[in-house]
């Protein structure tokens, strides 16, 4: 198949996979297919009392892999209440899946001599 400069083709795959665009904090994906970041990615989270904003930045040695991000006081402040309130439902979900669980009985053995 030929390709031209003003043709397009169209993505095939049945569940496509993509790579984040933002942050670490405003751009979460919920999808477990996603590519998910490298342990090699530093993610920093840096506060400049002068400008009074929080800086997040991700870098791979001291090249920036995506470009930081600022955040005011406030809007961090959220971002990180979103985060908490997620890992605390998360949290409490497991919790009650394992509650819910019946409990494995260990099985019964029987022995000749018992019914003697």
């Amino acid at each position: 198949m030929a390709f031209t400069a003003n043709s397009q083709q169209k993505d095939t795959v049945h569940y496509p996979i993509s790579d984040r665009r933002g942050d670490p904090l405003s751009d979460r994906s919920q999808n477990p297919f996603d590519i998910r970041d490298s342990k090699l990615i530093k993610k920093n989270i840096e506060y400049d009392p002068k400008t009074k904003q929080y800086y997040v930045s991700e870098k791979i040695g001291n090249k920036y892999y995506r470009v930081p991000t600022a955040y005011t006081f406030e809007e961090f402040l959220r971002l990180e209440a979103k985060k908490a309130e997620s890992d605390y439902f998360k949290k409490r979900a497991a919790s009650l899946t394992a509650l819910n669980l019946k409990p494995l009985r260990p099985k019964m053995q029987t022995y000749d001599k018992l019914f003697d």
